[in-house]
């Protein structure tokens, strides 16, 4: 019996180690599969809101104005006035307000979808802790005259994510969705507090303390009791505070850190929910006429997961399709099709499904195409990780209809050893390849090798005295910009701010130059004309060049548009619902 007891406490220690050493292995390879995690500081994890999703995560703290990410691309959706595709309507910005010209002849603004860090962030009322800058017009894209790529990617990119104030590591991020988002979708997310609400809730909650210390002394369940009645009725002001144990953090530190201590994650580096979000940095391709590309921010060994992204699912690409004004009645039989919406070179699909799907996520839309050079394929991730559900590949392309919520995701793994600096590469497939090679096999390069944007005219010229109308009769700027003045312009007492950004709060319009004349100090001023208005001393920075409606590469009636092959591995039985042809 001894022996045994002996045999049984040694077997008992024995264990105890192996389940030690097992559980070390299991974290060190979870971290190794996860792609360099130990090194990333920005990540995608479940959202600390109650079914929000996922949401985007620091792991160190971040100063006020710090940097947390560039290089976002943001891509227009044209005459998909108010997001026609549902599946998109939680994910774009009003483009006009980001300088973006509506180019519809159906919509008055333009819809624009940011999939990279911009869509990953959530918004909360009391704890908004980025901003966002402007993205940039890249005027260094591949010409319409040298390359068949031209048009086929978006110009609109490194929009800017920065802190807005201090946050603490393991911070969930949050962005100002603006108000009217809330307000809009009251019935499916609830009487989600304003800002108003939270404060309103601190005032209140500093004079229930006041009378609590006065008149309620030791009486704390009758204090709960009172809180509980106070605060329990179903209203944006009510959801607005914090459980009756905080109340007291709150009145002393305020409601932002009393609410910031409940978003964090603490251990994102071995959450195997989590994904790196600034593993792949933005540059310029190696391959001539592909614009940007993707780069590996550090060392990947073969079969390492480099990032994760979730997609949004739209069940008929065909909701991409572009008509024109006059053909809209022809979307029933599709005869009306004369292009396709830009997005869909950033999508997947396959020829047996109508199923589009387009991931989000910081540097993936980034992953230029070669076969001879891919170093990066895309996976389902493990059934729960990433918001990802195996049983939507048991669903019907419609079952998958019925619903606007992602339930989907990738991953990237590395495929061979990358080094640091090394560009990314996907096949896209046989399917993208085979349009690829049609599209260059009939592409004609445009006749004006003289064309560049507005955004470069008004670099080159933004030094230079603008032309009159008389002059422009002489010497006309190239048809395809015109000048415009800063909408502002005509208020009856307009100021010159040059701190409000053109084109993301203010907007343009179109203005003729009558007269200039310049001061001893060598500075223009114009007179203008807008409509039957007349504005004098107009400053040269209140005037620019703007790209005439459609005319930009965008717009382009022979630019490329197909979406990447999904590998045959990875569609479902279920989403099979169209004939083994290409129609794409």
């Amino acid at each position: 019996l001894s022996l045994k007891k002996g045999t049984m406490n040694s077997c008992k220690k024995l264990c105890g180690v192996y389940l030690i050493i097992s559980f070390i292995v299991l974290i060190l390879l979870s971290v190794r599969a996860n792609g360099n995690n130990e090194k990333c500081t920005l990540f995608i994890a479940p959202s600390t809101i109650p079914g929000a999703g996922l949401g985007a995560f620091t792991s160190i703290p971040r100063e006020t104005d710090s940097l947390i990410e560039a290089g976002d691309i943001t891509i227009p959706l044209y005459d998909l006035c108010e997001s026609e595709v549902q599946q998109f309507v939680d994910y774009v910005w009003n483009g006009t307000e980001l300088g973006m010209s509506p180019d519809s002849e159906l919509c008055y603004n333009v819809d624009a979808y940011s999939p990279g860090l911009g869509s990953a962030i959530n918004a909360h009322n009391a704890i908004n802790n980025v901003k966002r800058t402007d993205h940039s017009f890249d005027t260094t894209l591949p010409h319409r005259s040298q390359y068949p790529t031209a048009g086929s990617m978006t110009p609109y990119w490194n929009a800017s994510t920065f802190a807005m104030r201090y946050i603490p590591a393991n911070s969930e991020l949050f962005k100002d969705y603006g108000e009217s988002w809330f307000i809009a979708r009251t019935d499916f997310i609830g009487l989600v507090p304003l800002r108003q609400h939270y404060h309103t809730s601190s005032s209140i909650m500093r004079k229930m303390e006041t009378i609590f210390a006065n008149h309620f002394q030791g009486k704390e369940s009758l204090k709960r009791d009172l809180f509980q009645v106070a605060t329990s009725f179903e209203s944006r002001l009510g959801n607005a505070f914090p459980e009756f144990d905080e109340m007291e953090q709150a009145v002393e530190v305020g409601i932002i850190q009393t609410l910031q201590s409940k978003h964090m994650h603490h251990n994102l580096q071995t959450m195997p929910e989590a994904r790196c979000l600034e593993n792949i940095v933005s540059g310029d391709s190696s391959l001539e006429g592909a614009g940007r590309g993707g780069f590996a921010r550090h060392n990947f060994k073969k079969g390492q997961v480099i990032t994760g992204s979730p997609i949004i699912h739209i069940p008929d690409k065909s909701h991409l399709d572009i008509y024109h004004p006059q053909q809209l009645s022809k979307r029933i039989d599709k005869s009306g099709v004369f292009g396709k919406q830009l997005i869909l070179n950033y999508c997947w699909s396959h020829p047996r499904t109508s199923m589009l799907l387009c991931p989000y996520g910081a540097g993936v839309n980034l992953i230029n195409h070669s076969q001879e050079k891919a170093n990066v394929l895309i996976r389902w991730p493990p059934n729960g990780q990433l918001g990802h559900h195996d049983s939507s590949f048991e669903k019907s392309v419609h079952e998958m209809s019925l619903s606007i919520e992602p339930r989907l995701a990738f991953d990237y793994v590395a495929l061979k050893d990358i080094g640091e600096g090394e560009e990314l590469f996907l096949d896209y497939g046989d399917d993208w390849v085979k349009a690829w090679r049609l599209h260059v096999a009939k592409w004609n390069p445009d006749n004006r090798s003289d064309y560049k944007a507005a955004a470069e005219w008004n670099e080159i010229l933004k030094d230079s005295i603008i032309r009159t109308d008389d002059e422009q009769k002489r010497e006309p700027y190239p048809p395809n910009v015109e000048l415009v003045c800063r909408e502002r312009i005509q208020k009856p007492f307009y100021e010159y701010d040059e701190s409000v950004v053109w084109g993301l709060i203010t907007g343009d319009i179109q203005c003729n130059v009558t007269q200039h004349k310049t001061n001893i100090k060598n500075a223009s001023y114009y007179t203008v004309e807008i409509g039957t208005l007349k504005r004098k001393e107009v400053k040269r920075s209140w005037i620019r060049f703007k790209d005439k409606k459609k005319s930009t590469d965008i717009h382009l009636v022979r630019a490329f548009r197909h979406a990447s092959t999904l590998p045959n591995r990875m569609l479902p039985a279920a989403w099979q619902n169209l004939p083994s042809i290409d129609i794409l």
